[in-house]
């Protein structure tokens, strides 16, 4: 956890993408760095690409502050994900969420990785 805290803007991506890869068997199509952390556009990673099958697309947020994720963000990002038509968005922060933006998530296209999970992930790939 102490690497995805305290790293420099290029490891940090780097780390994220292993986070992708390890725990979501995704591979990032587009990467923004934001002042937040960083923002991937991915899509299932295939070894074999032999069917011709559109790939759905899935958005990946990591933060790395300290304070707690707002429901006020997850909306905003639906109505991002209905525009876009992503199928699944994927929030990853050092910190949690709030009670409202976990109820708000509950039967929607969310996944919500706390501080917890994120170690158990981070605990797999070797940085």
């Amino acid at each position: 956890m102490k690497e995805y805290l305290t790293s420099n803007a290029e490891y940090f991506i780097e780390i994220c993408k292993k986070i992708a890869l390890t725990g979501y068997n995704l591979e990032p199509r587009s990467i923004k760095s934001k002042k937040f952390g960083c923002i991937f556009i991915a899509t299932e990673h295939k070894a074999e690409n032999w069917q011709n099958v559109r790939q759905q697309v899935s958005l990946m947020f990591f933060y790395r502050e300290t304070e707690l994720i707002p429901d006020s963000l997850l909306r905003q990002q639906l109505e991002e994900m209905k525009k876009q038509n992503y199928v699944k968005c994927i929030i990853c922060t050092s910190s949690g969420f709030t009670r409202s933006s976990i109820e708000f998530a509950e039967n929607r296209p969310f996944e919500l990785v706390g501080k917890d999970k994120l170690e158990a992930i981070l605990s797999k790939i070797n940085l």
